[in-house]
């Protein structure tokens, strides 16, 4: 493994070199700060990836964005959403009969049970809407427990 060397004061520290789905090189600095007290200064992030990521490949400067490897303009332009999502969950695009079980699957779980009703008329008005909404998700969580059995089991 690649790595460069840091020399501050009486202090060196080692960081390894990484290479992105692109090819890229990026030096992970997640022990810099511990190793020698400090910190970098990047200006609007234009040097820094904030993140690895096997779903997502972004490059401002040049215009170009890739979920799972595709061009997202391929994807606007040929694939319907449920394609999308499930190459964002399983790393490729669906066969059409993977496609139309996905399909079922996200039809089958899309309905918000009645009881969530109940819940958003007792919510009252003057608190804010963002405690709401993060309440009303963790409520749904109840409701939709089986979703991941259910995906497993229709997947094999």
């Amino acid at each position: 493994m690649e790595t460069i060397q840091v020399i501050y004061k009486d202090k060196v520290c080692e960081l390894p070199v990484i290479v992105g789905t692109e090819g890229e090189k990026a030096i992970d600095i997640s022990k810099l700060r511990q190793a020698t007290g400090l910190i970098t200064l990047d200006p609007g992030f234009a040097n820094t990836g904030s993140c690895t990521s096997a779903i997502t490949f972004m490059d401002g400067e040049k215009g170009i964005l890739r979920y799972r490897g595709i061009p997202v303009e391929e994807l606007a332009e040929h694939s319907v959403f449920t394609e999308t999502a499930y190459l964002l969950i399983h790393g490729v695009l669906p066969t059409r009969q993977q496609l139309n079980q996905f399909s079922v699957l996200l039809n089958d779980n899309s309905l918000i049970h009645e009881d969530m009703q109940f819940f958003s008329r007792i919510f009252p008005e003057h608190l804010i809407r963002w405690g709401f909404y993060l309440q009303w998700l963790r409520r749904c969580a109840a409701f939709i427990r089986n979703l991941k059995l259910t995906m497993r089991r229709k997947s094999t």
